[in-house]
């Protein structure tokens, strides 16, 4: 019996009780169906939590979807947010990009604060200040219109103390007389 992609999904919905018997499921699907963009998704999704190939195969998988579908908004956002973490190989710039991408692409709340995260994490405060002012004029909820106004108004703070034309040098008097 041929088992579907929503078959699959809906018996590994709850993957957390048995991910072993997730991951098994899921490879040997896979194996038959490797064009299965959610099936890749789901096993991703385990890998990233510590099972199986860890963050290395959720990065491999990622990539795998994004040749096929670049602007797969679920992929961008996932894989950029795999930065930093052990055996991947995102680097900042290319986490910001797929981010920024993820973002621009849904116009999703969820995204823009992904980005905003990121580029407050990285120190990269100017890209905060936009990515969380562009989250404040889409926030749904009144707690996420807070997050957004302190989140942006923190970076922007930030961002202005270390232009350098705001540094303050101390230089010490001279102890030798003229």
């Amino acid at each position: 019996m041929k088992v579907s992609e929503d078959d699959i999904l809906v018996a590994t919905r709850d993957w957390f009780d048995d991910p072993q018997r997730a991951l098994s499921l899921l490879s040997e699907f896979l194996s038959n169906n490797p064009m299965s963009t959610r099936a890749k998704l789901r096993l991703a999704e385990i890998f990233s939590s510590g099972y199986g190939d860890g963050y290395s195969g959720a990065e491999r998988l990622y990539r795998d979807i994004l040749r096929v579908e670049p602007d797969h908004v679920l992929a961008l956002s996932h894989m950029g947010l795999l930065h930093g973490a052990p055996g991947s190989t995102v680097s900042l710039e290319e986490s910001l990009r797929l981010l920024g991408l993820a973002a621009e692409i849904s116009g999703e709340t969820w995204a823009l604060e992904n980005l905003g995260n990121k580029a407050w994490e990285s120190l990269e405060y100017e890209r905060a200040e936009i990515a969380f002012s562009r989250l404040e004029a889409l926030a749904k909820s009144r707690d996420q219109l807070r997050l957004a106004r302190t989140a942006a108004a923190s970076a922007s703070n930030v961002r202005k103390r270390q232009k350098p034309d705001s540094l303050h040098y101390f230089v010490p008097e001279s102890n030798t007389k003229p």
